[in-house]
């Protein structure tokens, strides 16, 4: 279950977070998970932006038996022709031979790459590598300014289930920067 800071993210946060290829998740099925919660979390406002956020979804990256027995079951799917369009493209993809799924190249079969995680000084931080599930590591800050005033980026912790704010920092003793959960 995701927490209440993801399912309370704008329309373009959600987009900008699963359209990322550094997306850090254990499984695609996680990202298509999150967006089924995102929208049924305020279903009558939301439901509109379904196409637009699956677009960001790689269905075809997701094992064939839960395409089939989840996401072609899923009312949100069934009820719109553009997300039944990617469900189609998705089953397409694995029903090719695997030299020919690698000359595919669209977005949505594209695997994630997400970038190593930061390394941090001996500070208090509340979270490791393996708590890291669906969160956008953000890269080392490029000047002092962008520092105190760039965004914080976010991730989900696995053991508590939050959302927790990384905020900027720079190590005291040898100046690199790094981040912090707050």
């Amino acid at each position: 279950m995701l927490g209440e800071e993801f399912l309370s993210l704008s329309l373009d946060q959600v987009c900008s977070l699963i359209s990322s290829d550094k997306l850090t998740v254990s499984s695609e099925e996680k990202v298509f998970e999150a967006v089924i919660s995102w929208i049924n979390y305020e279903k009558e406002t939301r439901l509109e932006h379904m196409a637009k956020l699956m677009e960001h979804v790689r269905l075809p990256l997701l094992p064939r038996d839960y395409l089939v027995q989840t996401v072609e079951e899923e009312a949100l799917i069934k009820n719109n022709n553009t997300c039944k369009d990617f469900l189609i493209e998705a089953m397409k993809y694995h029903l090719l031979p695997l030299d020919q799924r690698l000359l595919i190249k669209n977005p949505r079969t594209k695997p994630r790459t997400p970038v190593s995680l930061p390394k941090v000084s001996p500070s208090p931080v509340s979270a490791s590598r393996r708590d890291c599930v669906l969160g956008k590591w953000p890269s080392a800050p490029a000047s002092k300014s962008s520092l105190t005033h760039g965004c914080p980026a976010s991730w989900l912790h696995l053991r508590p289930k939050r959302w927790s704010l990384l905020v900027p920092f720079k190590s005291a003793g040898t100046g690199a920067p790094g981040w912090l959960s707050r």
